[in-house]
């Protein structure tokens, strides 16, 4: 996909690996990958190391939080175990800072990079410039 950055192109893969993953059920409109733990730690060699990746999917239904596994694509994640579901309505934002929180309703909180900041805005429903 010529044009594209090196994060919006690991989007759109994660996207399709999780449309993939979630079958005809919903139509993931994006999957990014998200910290699970303090940023700080699991973004590095620790969290390399002892870090689990996690995939938040926002559908055309809900918002799903995923663990990651390793694919079968070399070093693609790919969403293996449910770990939370969220109403579609909720909030994400606002997304500021280096690492926005969320905290799930379940209480779960995960850390997604600003890089991906344009992508909670529009989860929210907010109009993004691109």
């Amino acid at each position: 996909l010529p044009g594209m950055s090196i994060a919006e192109r690991s989007v759109a893969e994660l996207t399709e690996v999780t449309q993939e993953f979630v079958g005809t059920d919903a139509r993931v409109q994006v999957a990014l990958m998200v910290y699970g733990r303090n940023p700080l730690i699991s973004a590095g060699f620790l969290g390399w190391v002892f870090g689990r990746p996690r995939i938040l999917a926002a559908t055309d239904k809900d918002i799903r939080l995923y663990e990651g596994e390793s694919g079968g694509r070399g070093s693609t994640v790919v969403p293996g175990k449910l770990l939370a579901t969220c109403p579609r309505g909720t909030k994400n934002g606002p997304a500021k800072g280096v690492h926005c929180q969320v905290v799930l309703p379940d209480g779960q909180k995960v850390y997604i990079h600003r890089l991906h900041f344009d992508h909670v805005r529009r989860i929210d429903g907010e109009v993004v410039e691109d």
